[in-house]
């Protein structure tokens, strides 16, 4: 094998390069060197790496130099390759090259000539790679290989094979290379070895290239119109890309911002960065879709919403007002969120628990009250249904506020002191009321009868009555007229009108029945010493009315009844009368003989009991036994179908008999309810229930919410959940493991903490011994309050509602008199001191009592001696007022409805009288 090769070699050499000299003998060149680096054909079916130039193959395995698998093109091949790949290349033709190489393919082999070094490289035995083969330029160079259909990828590194060189000797114009000699025209020597050349060309290790057509990379010489260099092998710039020293395929991978190689089927570039495909841009944030989303230009997790732009977990927050709150939180007003916890909602403002709505302000009932819809000092009561008073200054008196010491008379407020308050009037002290009707002084005046008399002008009558003796007269302690008389010891009459019988008084005509009976006779009747109705009768020594009652053999009966037999009386009605003798109604006669038909019957002549019976031609009692299917039982036995059974110990069911306690399915099967159930029409056995229309097992399933589950699901409020591990239901809703429970608050740990009971996000802060949100609350002196709210004294208060006046908290509207706290609307100020309106009303620069005093033109005026009279002001000692009219008390005068003048006219008794002469006195007398 060696020395066919040598043979083929130096014959080569001499066709292609003149080797000749011009007497015709040929002149020892060095041998042409083979080409260094050949490529390894894909593995698989298809054309051979060789081109048709160098004689390229036409075989199974894919081909290199001089055609792989079945030899040359042109020429032949001396030795046909392995099926795999592996052989020894072809002779070529006219400008061929003789080449030995290795395919690197499984079961190839490689014939080498003496001397010859062979370097392989395993990961060449698969790919889609070229095949290179040299090219027909005096017998050397390259050309571009066939694609192995169906091929893998090959090996980048190039198979490389020494050449053989056979020297004969130094030669003139020749240089020296190592050991040998070469023509610079024609070669050069790289790296110690011979290797043909042409103007232009590079060494590349021990190969010579045109780098116009070439690039040298890493010892390896590739077409420039296909391949560069990368790193430490080369690439094929239409299917590859380079990157940081490593080739890649452009259909498979990409660069990202020159920064990082990736895969474009699984793997995206955003940003400079590289995340797995799918991952998306939020803002400038790169973000999982799966697990966040993008919204108002906001990243947040799946799931949650927005507050005003502001992301927040709707299963732990809530938003309000543009706010975010924990859950719990209620919108109060158009912009307050509040805990209904701790705070209360109050015309649109958020206070401290506790307060409360009076009126249109706020208060704090520990320190104020709410009385007619207005805020006091604690300790304020109410008087009446309106005022309003504070006990240590004022007394309630009839519904109005007075000073204490005083005290109410109807409409009037008087001094007790001095004064007496005596049928709704005040008068001096020492005033008495008579009966209820007037008022007097008794040192002048006395009351008899209701009436009020001048003391010394009429008679006394028992110390109570006055009388005139001319016309009347004192009779048993009274007044009558002359003329009556005494009847015993208490009455006094009229003899012209009555009578006085037995001591008392009657009309005329009334008698007197038996020793003491006074009666009418118009009508009544005396009958034996007693009185009765006239048209009564005696029967035998005793009264009767005959209009319901009747007399007979010497007894009063009532009217209807007769006589029996001459002995007995009988009422028809409910009794009968036989054989002389009486018997209750109904009774009849057998034979001669009474019965009575409710319990007997007369049969031929005879009486019988009627609970005898016959059964099938026997006879029995029918109170202990029963006739059934023509037999005789004892009573308790009953029928069944055709049979006779007992219902104490069976039950019949459809006809058919069954133990006791056995019941109907459905009105068709009998079953035991020990042991089965019925339902829907069908027997089960016991532990079968029904879930709406359908039955289950209880051993197996259960029913929640009216649908069938295995055991081991559960109801969580509305819904029903697999009650196992990474599952809790809190409060009626299922959350994933890890939520927790806060007081009545769900939270998640992740993002909340629970500080006494109450949840708060992780941004919470204390305040003294408690925990507030900041975004909402702030904390002042050691408490905790809604955001805006001010400070007075103890108390914390909405600027909104109410006011702080000298450390007092008091409702918004209220204003300062001097130093002190007043509400307009119940009080006024007046010279720096408050008056309550229900008592007081301003009257120029003084405070006045509407109730005893007058105020007119800005003076104040006492109501016991002036009253306004139309617009005009009255002084009751020298005037009076009448019908909107002012008159002089010494000139004019009013005596019942009318207005008089005094002169010649006197009043008594509501009646005007002429005064000469005559003297008034009581009762309408003169």
């Amino acid at each position: 094998m060696k020395l066919i090769l040598l043979t083929l070699l130096v014959f080569v050499n001499s066709v292609l390069c003149g080797g000749y000299s011009k007497s015709g003998k040929p002149v020892p060149l060095p041998v042409p060197v083979p080409p260094k680096v050949v490529n390894v054909g894909g593995h698989g079916g298809g054309h051979g790496g060789g081109h048709v130039k160098a004689g390229g193959g036409h075989g199974i395995g894919g081909g290199v130099l001089g055609g792989i698998g079945g030899g040359g093109f042109v020429g032949g091949g001396i030795i046909a390759g392995g099926k795999h790949g592996g052989l020894v290349g072809g002779l070529a033709g006219v400008g061929g090259l003789v080449g030995v190489a290795i395919g690197g393919g499984t079961g190839g082999s490689a014939a080498v000539d003496t001397g010859t070094a062979i370097r392989t490289d395993k990961a060449s035995v698969y790919g889609k790679g070229p095949g290179v083969s040299i090219d027909n330029r005096f017998g050397h160079g390259f050309a571009s290989g066939g694609l192995g259909v169906g091929g893998h990828l090959g090996s980048r590194k190039i198979q490389v094979v020494k050449t053989v060189v056979v020297a004969y000797g130094p030669v003139r114009g020749r240089r020296q290379c190592g050991s040998f000699f070469y023509d610079e025209n024609k070669q050069m020597c790289c790296s110690g070895e011979v290797v043909p050349s042409a103007p232009g060309f590079k060494c590349c290790s021990n190969q010579a290239y045109d780098p116009t057509r070439s690039n040298c990379c890493s010892d390896f010489v590739v077409d420039n119109r296909y391949y560069q260099c990368c790193g430490t092998g080369y690439y094929s710039i239409q299917k590859e890309f380079c990157f940081l020293g490593h080739a890649h395929y452009k259909a498979e991978y990409a660069i990202c911002e020159n920064k990082f190689v990736y895969k474009t089927l699984s793997h995206t570039c955003i940003l400079g960065t590289v995340y797995p495909k799918g991952f998306q841009v939020c803002n400038g944030v790169v973000y999982n879709p799966a697990t966040h989303e993008c919204a108002n230009n906001k990243l947040c997790p799946r799931g949650w919403m927005f507050c005003h732009s502001v992301p927040y977990n709707p299963s732990i927050a809530v938003c309000v007002a543009g706010r975010i709150y924990p859950v719990g939180f209620e919108l109060c007003g158009g912009n307050n969120a509040y805990n209904p916890e701790r705070s209360v909602c109050i015309n649109g403002n958020v206070y401290p628990i506790g307060i409360k709505l009076c009126g249109t302000a706020v208060y704090n009932p520990t320190k104020t009250v709410c009385l007619t819809g207005g805020v006091y000092p604690r300790g304020s009561q109410l008087c009446g249904e309106t005022s309003v008073y504070w006990p240590g200054t004022h007394v309630c008196v009839g519904g109005h506020v007075y000073l204490k010491g005083f005290q109410m008379c109807g409409a009037i407020i008087y001094d007790p002191n001095t004064e007496a308050c005596i049928m709704g009037g005040v008068y001096p002290i020492g005033y008495l009321e008579c009966d209820g009707t007037a008022v007097y002084n008794p040192a002048t005046h006395v009351c008899i009868m209701g009436s009020v008399f001048p003391k010394g002008k009429y008679g006394i009558c028992n110390g109570k009555a006055i009388y005139n003796p001319t016309s009347e007269q004192c009779l048993l302690g009274g007044v009558y007229p002359t003329g009556y008389v005494v009847c015993g010891t208490i009455g006094v009459y009229n003899p012209s009108k009555q009578a006085c019988l037995l001591g008392v008084i009657y009309p005329i005509g009334y008698q007197i029945c038996g020793d003491n009976i006074v009666y009418d006779p118009k009508d009544n009747i005396c009958i034996l010493g007693a009185v009765y109705p006239k048209g009564f009768e005696v029967c035998d020594g005793r009264v009767y009315n005959p209009e319901v009652k009747v007399c007979l053999l010497g007894s009063v009966y009532p009217k209807g009844y007769q006589i029996c037999g001459g002995r007995n009386a009988y009422n028809p009605s409910i009794e009968v009368c036989l054989n002389g003798a009486v018997f209750p109604g109904g009774y009849e006669v057998c034979d001669g003989k009474v019965y009575d038909p409710g319990f007997q019957e007369c049969a031929s002549g005879v009486i019988l009991s009627k609970t005898y019976d016959i059964c099938n031609g026997q006879l029995y009692d029918s109170s202990i036994h029963i006739c059934l299917l023509g037999s005789v039982y004892a009573q308790g036995y009953a029928i069944c179908g055709s049979i006779v059974y007992r219902p104490k110990n069976n039950v019949c069911l459809n006809g058919h008999i069954y133990p006791q306690g056995y019941e109907l399915c459905d009105n068709k099967y009998a079953f035991n309810p020990a042991t089965h159930v019925c339902l829907s029409g069908m027997i089960y056995p016991a532990g079968y229930q029904a879930c709406g229309n359908r039955i289950y097992n209880t051993r197996q399933y259960t029913c929640l919410l009216g649908r069938i589950y295995p055991l081991g699901y559960a109801v969580c409020g509305s819904n029903v959940y697999y009650h196992g591990p990474g599952m809790v239901c809190i409060a009626g809703q299922v959350y994933p493991g890890g939520y927790q429970t806060c007081g009545n608050t769900v939270f998640h740990p992740a993002y909340q903490v629970c500080i006494q009971g109450n949840v708060y996000f992780k941004d919470a802060k204390r305040c003294g011994n408690v925990f507030f949100n900041p975004s909402v609350q702030v904390c002042s002196g050691g408490r905790v309050y809604p955001i805006g709210y001010k400070s007075c004294g103890d108390a914390v208060y909405s600027p909104e509602k109410s006011v702080c006046i000298e450390g007092q908290l008091l409702p918004r509207d209220y204003q300062l008199c001097g130093q002190k706290p007043f509400m307009p609307l119940t009080h006024f100020c007046l010279r720096g001191e408050v008056y309550p309106l229900l008592i007081y009303r301003p009257c120029g620069s003084n405070a006045y009592r509407p109730n005893t005093q007058i105020c007119f033109n800005g003076i104040v005026y006492d109501k016991t001696t002036y009253v306004m009279c139309a617009s005009k002001l009255c002084n009751l000692k020298t005037h009076f007022c009448y019908k909107n009219q002012m008159y002089n008390r010494q000139r004019f005068g009013v005596c019942g409805p009318q207005m008089y003048p005094k002169s010649g006219k006197k009043c008594c008794n509501n009646k005007l009288i002429v005064s000469s002469g005559r003297q008034c006195y009581g009762g309408g007398k003169w």
